[in-house]
């Protein structure tokens, strides 16, 4: 039979768990991209960060549910051989429930200089040619 003080101490640990549910969700959807220390094996959290910003989209765009997703790129630079696309197709976000991607350390924050922004450079060849068209502007644009 289970005594009151360890029924008391259920009920306050079950309590606990249920308050802090919603920051462990909040928790879950967030992930965390470093190009010199990540690995894209790693679980993507802020001890094991992914390499790139392609296995990131890769993990969003498999992803099922609803809520925010954030993506926190760290320091350093990041190049993109291909184009990093985000459409998680079922994945649900809303007006309040966004996909934001943001640098890790922003400029309001204690410790920030200008070196700790992510830096993303596209290393993809620059013979650009939208829908299979010659592009008559080269790709001006396109942001090339």
């Amino acid at each position: 039979m289970i005594n009151m003080k360890t029924l008391k101490s259920i009920i306050i640990i079950m309590l606990i768990a249920f308050i802090m549910s919603p920051v462990v969700e909040a928790q879950k959807n967030d992930i965390y991209v470093n190009p010199s220390t990540g690995n894209d094996q790693n679980a993507g959290s802020q001890e094991q960060p992914l390499k790139t910003l392609n296995e990131a989209a890769r993990r969003v765009n498999g992803s099922n549910g609803t809520g925010a997703i954030t993506i926190y790129l760290s320091e350093g630079i990041y190049g993109l051989a291909a184009t990093v696309t985000f459409h998680p197709a079922n994945w649900h976000f809303s007006k309040d429930q966004r996909l934001t991607i943001r640098a890790a350390v922003l400029p309001d924050d204690e410790d920030w200089n200008p070196g700790k922004m992510p830096v993303i450079v596209s290393t993809m060849p620059l013979d650009f040619t939208p829908q299979g068209r010659e592009d008559r502007l080269g790709g001006t644009s396109y942001g090339i």
